[in-house]
């Protein structure tokens, strides 16, 4: 984590991205993408602020692939930086949010949606549905999880 803190004091992407693909080599393997940007689509983020996105490559992904390995590492950075709230503008108070996109399909079409969730909920694995029923020492939600198109979060150095 000493590297980390050094890395994002001056916001070295290119290192950054380095420590991460290292972090998820084996999920990296089966085509998943960290992009590690201080850009926000044409606007640039505040210095020392980032925005990294978790997402696989040209295909979608469920959270049960992923969560074993997301949740320590977003513990990790955590410990180090400030998890900051997606907010479109940054007016109200930052309070650490993690948002997943997904797709829907309204009438036919397809849509694009998201749900934020708090730190605590995503370490703590109480994202989406929580209702379920225990069978042969596995637990099934009623309503399963939405297949995710990405995961993403903005963060600053503390």
């Amino acid at each position: 984590m000493k590297h980390l803190k050094r890395i994002f004091e001056s916001l070295n992407v290119d290192e950054l991205k380095d420590i991460f693909e290292a972090y998820f080599s084996f999920l990296l393997d089966d085509g998943f993408i960290i992009k590690v940007s201080t850009e926000r689509g044409l606007a640039s983020l505040p210095e020392n602020h980032a925005i990294i996105i978790f997402n696989k490559r040209g295909d979608e992904f469920e959270w049960d692939d992923v969560k074993d390995s997301f949740i320590p590492f977003i513990k990790c950075i955590n410990k180090e930086y400030d998890i900051l709230e997606s907010d479109k503008f940054w007016k109200r108070p930052m309070e650490a949010t993690i948002r997943f996109r997904y797709p829907v399909f309204i009438s036919g079409n397809r849509e694009i949606k998201y749900d934020d969730f708090s730190y605590n909920q995503v370490i703590d694995d109480r994202i989406f549905s929580l209702e379920g029923y225990w069978k042969n020492r596995k637990f099934y939600k009623w309503n399963p999880d939405p297949k995710l198109i990405s995961i993403h979060f903005y963060i600053k150095s503390k």
